[in-house]
């Protein structure tokens, strides 16, 4: 039995790893949609009562949402704000209503942190 491995055997070894890391991002991937698809849903029960009948007029739902406090500076993803509004239009597009648009703006230095008044029009 020999104790040392051969090239073959160590690239063997190399390609396994990366295809189970490869399995666990895309595992963390699903689990992460579908915390945010829960927590969607959770959050549209909670605005649920504002949304109007599906009538073909068009509505909007007008939504304030804190950012998360981030020491990154450079490019990167708001998760807390990304997580939230996405959840919420994901849920809505799954009970059937149709998204027509998105908008949002900033309210600047609330305690250190940014609110985004999100204004999503639907039908």
């Amino acid at each position: 039995m020999a104790l040392l491995k051969t090239r073959e055997e160590k690239m063997r070894d190399r390609e396994e790893k990366q295809k189970n890391r490869e399995i666990r991002a895309a595992e963390q991937k699903d689990n992460q949609m579908n915390m945010s698809l829960q927590r969607g849903d959770s959050l549209l029960s909670i605005y649920d009562k504002y949304l109007h009948d599906q009538d073909g007029y068009i509505h909007i739902l007008m939504l304030n949402s804190l950012s998360e406090i981030s020491n990154d500076r450079g490019f990167s993803v708001e998760k807390k704000y990304t997580t939230e509004i996405g959840g919420v239009v994901d849920a809505m597009q799954k009970k059937g209503y149709q998204i027509l648009d998105i908008k949002y703006t900033i309210v600047e230095n609330q305690k250190l942190r940014e609110m985004y008044q999100t204004l999503i029009t639907y039908k």
